[in-house]
């Protein structure tokens, strides 16, 4: 990353705003979750690696809950079957990166033993959830004036796959999206995968 200057290797940058102007945070994914539950039943945290799921090694539980063999697991088939966790009363996205040789699994975003996990799929309608998020934006603030946009690079090259980029784009544009496309979004602390967060400000206050 560059600030002040200079470019740095290993460090993050806290940026810290006051705004007069009312603002909304907005977040949105397009998985939603099946039946299928695995409990990670062995798994190193600190490289976010789960090595069983259900007590069988977790590539193999994984391909087995999808009716596939691990040799036909691939960052297609990770893309669109992530697993999701359920904080609250709301699923967040974990997103599996790679197998490993021995069976485990290499996530893209913090995991630990004992969490039970929900296989997701894609929901049908991935540009309506997006508009609907944006329509909630205006009825909390009115029309943003920007929205400061973190967007998983998983969900772009998703939406480049299925040829949805340039319509994910011109909506992004109408509704003065800035930002760039990251590999772990942050949401009210928690760090999720495959999902547009946000911080929208608005005009005069409404």
């Amino acid at each position: 990353m560059c600030f002040d200057g200079a470019f740095l290797q290993s460090a993050a940058i806290l940026v810290v705003l006051h705004a007069d102007l009312p603002f909304v945070p907005i977040k949105f994914q397009h998985f939603i979750p099946t039946d299928l539950k695995l409990v990670a039943t062995s798994a190193q945290p600190t490289v976010r690696v789960v090595d069983t799921f259900n007590g069988i090694p977790a590539a193999k539980a994984y391909a087995k809950a999808l009716g596939l063999g691990v040799e036909e697991l691939t960052a297609g088939i990770f893309s669109a079957h992530p697993l999701m966790l359920m904080v609250g009363d709301d699923y967040y996205v974990r997103s599996i990166q790679r197998v490993l040789p021995d069976g485990g699994l290499v996530f893209y975003c913090a995991i630990d033993e004992a969490l039970v996990f929900t296989l997701g799929r894609r929901a049908d309608s991935a540009m309506v959830i997006a508009r609907q998020a944006f329509e909630e934006v205006v009825q909390a603030i009115g029309e943003p004036q920007v929205i400061l946009g973190c967007d998983c690079i998983l969900r772009r090259l998703e939406m480049e796959e299925a040829g949805l980029d340039l319509e994910i784009g011109d909506l992004f544009a109408r509704q003065r999206v800035v930002g760039f496309s990251t590999y772990g979004e942050q949401w009210n602390g928690m760090h999720v995968n495959q999902t547009f967060t946000g911080l929208a400000l608005g005009g005069e206050d409404v």
